[in-house]
């Protein structure tokens, strides 16, 4: 009688057992015997009777197998071909579409990778940041080109940042590359890029202090005018002057002249304008007004005194250049150190 056809799921157990590499060339090994006996497919006593074969037969596992007493299912899970083995994928550069050369050496490639260096910690539990991993190969000049055009430093792919120490690789292999231009190019967008950056990130937090005052002054006004519901109000603006000092404060420090033009802003929006002063139902206006014009009259002081050591600076420096003379490699040295804010 002709042993009946394996069933799929024997196919796809003989297909784990050899990706999983549990069958040698020359016969069962005993991993894979003892998995096949833990899956179901074969029973203790063919268990024995695979391992005495396989021990003693230096057979391919077809040539022995015939004449063992196994199952459909376990003959065909143990004597099932080989798959053949898939050809590494080759490493495209994502912005040419052209084969990256994988060497972290090469001058032509380049690997941006957000995987941790030796010896540093793993990160959360869980493998998480292994699996928000990115490393990604690409050409030199085409990233390098990309990076001039847009003068966005951010890998195309993950929309990760590409850091000061990345743009160092870069330049040195296009140097190798005798691209002088082109690393003269990408220096000078990566360092006004990571002015633009600063500047947008000093707005940020220079507007958000301004609204965190903002909502100060504005509760002042509700008090003046008469609009809060509460009676006690000179107890309220008590209440609400340490917060105008922390939050006004903390914008002096990020920026005086800012701070100069919201103090500005904040009288006259509490005087309101000459055709309809605000209304003051309590007589807390003149005490609102005192506290901010006092600020503004100390903050005055200091932007005029920070100007006049600004304009010091400026002369000491000329003075020192005069001295130094022009040119030269201490000149060059000074122009890049200012150029990337060093």
């Amino acid at each position: 009688m002709p042993p009946s056809p394996p069933s799929p799921r024997s196919r796809i157990q003989g297909d784990a057992y050899e990706d999983a590499g549990l069958r040698s060339s020359h016969g069962v090994t005993k991993g894979a015997a003892r998995a096949l006996l833990r899956m179901g497919v074969i029973t203790r006593r063919e268990y024995a009777q695979l391992l005495a074969a396989s021990a003693l037969v230096k057979q391919p596992p077809s040539s022995y197998l015939s004449g063992l007493p196994l199952s459909a299912s376990a003959r065909v899970a143990l004597s099932s071909p080989r798959a053949p083995r898939r050809e590494p994928p080759r490493r495209v550069c994502p912005i040419s579409l052209e084969p990256v050369c994988a060497e972290a050496t090469g001058s032509h490639s380049f690997c941006f990778s957000t995987l941790p260096a030796e010896g540093e910690g793993g990160g959360q539990e869980g493998g998480s940041d292994k699996e928000r991993a990115c490393v990604v190969w690409y050409d030199v000049r085409a990233l390098c080109s990309y990076l001039i055009a847009t003068g966005n430093f951010v890998e195309p792919t993950s929309r990760r940042p590409i850091g000061a120490k990345d743009v160092e690789v870069l330049a040195s292999k296009l140097l190798q590359l005798g691209e002088k231009e082109m690393e003269e190019k990408l220096c000078s967008t990566f360092a006004s890029s990571a002015r633009a950056t600063q500047w947008r990130e000093q707005m940020d937090l220079l507007e958000g202090l301004d609204r965190c005052v903002g909502e100060v002054v504005t509760e002042m006004l509700r008090l003046v005018e008469g609009r809060s519901a509460a009676t006690d109000g000179e107890f309220r603006l008590c209440m609400l002057l340490p917060h105008f000092d922390h939050f006004f404060g903390q914008l002096i420090q990020a920026d005086e002249a800012y701070a100069m033009q919201c103090i500005d802003q904040y009288i006259r929006v509490l005087s309101g304008p000459p055709t309809h002063p605000t209304p003051d139902a309590h007589g807390l206006l003149p005490a609102c007004l005192s506290v901010l014009r006092e600020k503004q009259k100390a903050l005055k002081g200091q932007v005029e005194k920070g100007k006049r050591k600004a304009c010091q600076d400026q002369r000491q420096r000329r003075e020192d250049g005069g001295r130094g003379g022009s040119g030269g490699a201490g000149s060059r040295g000074g122009w890049l150190s200012g150029w990337f804010g060093l």
